[in-house]
């Protein structure tokens, strides 16, 4: 090849690699100062602390107990308070799990260090199901005798349903409204 059509390919090389170099340095400062909504503080909180709606999970009980508007807000401050200790706790077995996966993938998985975190996973469960029990409490403590004697068939009610282990795909039923 002769020196002009080699630096005249060296300068389009050139010409491209500035160009690539531009492109990334622009996508990344444009990541840098743009705050995806999902990875920022403000989301979880959000999604932790987002307002009691009417049709929310508090609309079942407004319903079937017949709460008054001063019950509703004491419901109102034990689901805030509930549902911020349950996605603590749902993030923190999801962590774990991860890290049990991670291990399982390793070159040589250590027996011991999947028994400790399946253990953790046991205990967040356990926190989770203490959490629950402590909600419903909290919600018999608002209820007057007769919506008492409503939550109570309904805790009843939720003892007789079929509980799906996890990876029966009930998860998914559930967010399409079958059961």
């Amino acid at each position: 090849m002769d020196i002009k059509k080699q630096k005249k390919l060296l300068v389009w090389v050139v010409v491209i690699l500035v160009i690539l170099n531009l492109g990334a340095i622009s996508l990344f400062v444009i990541q840098t100062y743009s705050k995806p909504v999902k990875d920022t503080e403000e989301y979880t909180s959000r999604k932790i602390n987002r307002p009691f709606r009417p049709d929310g999970p508090g609309r079942m009980f407004t319903d079937r107990v017949s709460f008054n508007d001063a019950q509703r807000e004491k419901l109102r401050e034990s689901f805030v308070g509930h549902r911020q200790a349950m996605q603590i706790y749902k993030d923190s077995i999801r962590l774990l799990r991860s890290q049990l996966m991670q291990e399982l993938a390793s070159e040589d998985p250590d027996s011991k260090k999947l028994d400790e975190i399946s253990a953790g996973i046991g205990q967040y469960y356990s926190r989770l199901n203490k959490e629950t029990s402590r909600h419903f409490m909290e919600m018999k403590s608002i209820a007057d005798p007769q919506q008492l004697e409503e939550l109570n068939e309904f805790f009843l009610d939720i003892a007789k349903r079929k509980h799906p282990g996890p990876g029966d795909g009930f998860r998914h039923r559930h967010r399409r409204g079958r059961r």
